[in-house]
C-alpha cells in the first residue's frame, strides 16, 4: 500500500496551501513546514494571502529567500499542482479531508461522520483493492 498525500487546490486558499506544500517538498523541508503551517494557519489564525507573506513565512523558518523563490515558481511545483488538480477531478473530490483508493473509491470525512469510521472504511477499501 502506498499512501501519497496530495493537497487539493479547492479555491484560492486551497491553491495557496497546495503551493506551500509542494514548495516545501521541493526544498526537502516538508515535515518541518507542514507542522509550522498547520500551527500558523489553524492555531494562530495567521493569514498567508500573498506570495510575499508565504515567502516571509518560509524565510522565518530558516529557508533562504532565493531557494524559496526558485522552488515556489518552479516548473516542478507547477506540474505537481496540475497533477493534484487532475487527480482530485478523477476521484471527484470536492471536500477535504478525502481519500482515494486504487483509482476506484473515494471517501470523505463528511460521508463517514466520524474520524474513527473514516479510518475503518479506508482500511476496508484498501483490503478490498488488494
Amino acid at each position: 500500500v502506498v499512501l501519497r498525500r496530495i493537497p487539493v487546490a479547492l479555491g484560492v486558499i486551497g491553491k495557496r496551501d497546495a503551493r506551500i506544500f509542494y514548495t516545501a517538498q521541493a526544498l526537502d523541508v516538508g515535515a518541518q513546514i507542514q507542522a509550522a503551517t498547520f500551527d500558523a494557519l489553524q492555531r494562530q489564525k495567521q493569514v498567508l494571502r500573498s506570495d510575499d507573506e508565504v515567502r516571509a513565512f518560509f524565510v522565518d523558518k530558516g529557508i533562504k529567500a532565493e531557494a524559496f523563490d526558485q522552488a515556489f515558481y518552479s516548473p516542478e511545483v507547477e506540474s505537481q499542482m496540475t497533477q493534484g488538480v487532475l487527480l482530485a477531478q478523477l476521484y471527484g473530490i470536492t471536500t477535504v479531508p478525502s481519500i482515494g483508493v486504487d483509482g476506484r473509491f473515494r471517501l470523505s470525512a463528511q460521508q463517514s461522520r466520524t474520524y474513527q469510521r473514516f479510518l475503518r472504511i479506508t482500511d476496508y477499501l484498501v483490503n478490498t483493492s488488494r
